[in-house]
């Protein structure tokens, strides 16, 4: 371990626990949708609540491994070039969604077409790649690749966010920018509530 990674390491160890507790709320979130959607008739209404309420408390969890990105990525210390973002992090996610997202949309043709095999299905699977119609999911890689592209925008307004603070130290302008970022922020998270919300409902509506 050189001795950049062991300092970088230390001044991000804290978002390991952070990881490990979004990882047990995706787990408890997608145990208590399965309850809901599949046996909000066979419970009572109180174990109904209850699972709703859990499977809402652990709605942050998305929003959180996208923070986490947020500090790794955006931190002023880390240069990464067009070349080795699109190489080494967006080629990577591009490669899970063919050798995942393929399979996944051939079995769903595959099994519409009740169990019947053409070779043009294989073709249609791919068009369902690159489409996004594929199984819910499957969402989070596209989202990540799409933040994944925009990233070198955000740096660049990280940076001149930052150059812009230094120079103006006024209160009122200060108040302004937080005011903007904290709207620009829960919009986004509202956005994932509700295309999660879009995506339980259509896989609801698939079972």
């Amino acid at each position: 371990m050189t001795k950049d990674n062991y300092f970088d390491r230390k001044k991000t160890g804290y978002l390991n626990p952070l990881r490990v507790y979004a990882c047990i709320a995706i787990i408890l979130f997608h145990i208590f949708s399965i309850i809901v959607s599949s046996f909000g008739t066979s419970i009572t209404e109180n174990e109904k609540y209850i699972s709703l309420l859990v499977r809402n408390i652990c709605l942050w969890r998305v929003p959180a491994f996208v923070m986490i990105s947020g500090v790794l990525f955006l931190n002023k210390e880390k240069e990464i070039s067009i070349k080795k973002l699109w190489l080494k992090y967006i080629s990577r996610i591009v490669l899970a969604l063919l050798l995942f997202g393929i399979p996944f949309a051939f079995m769903e043709i595959y099994y519409d077409a009740h169990y019947k095999f053409n070779i043009g299905q294989i073709g249609s699977a791919v068009l369902n790649v690159f489409q996004g119609n594929l199984w819910d999911h499957m969402w989070y890689l596209y989202m990540l690749t799409g933040l994944y592209i925009l990233l070198p925008l955000f740096k660049i307004f990280i940076y001149y966010r930052r150059s812009f603070l230094n120079k103006i130290r006024k209160n009122r302008i200060n108040l302004i920018l937080r005011f903007c970022l904290c709207y620009f922020y829960f919009s986004f998270l509202l956005f994932c509530h509700n295309r999660l919300n879009i995506l339980l409902d259509s896989h609801c509506q698939h079972t």
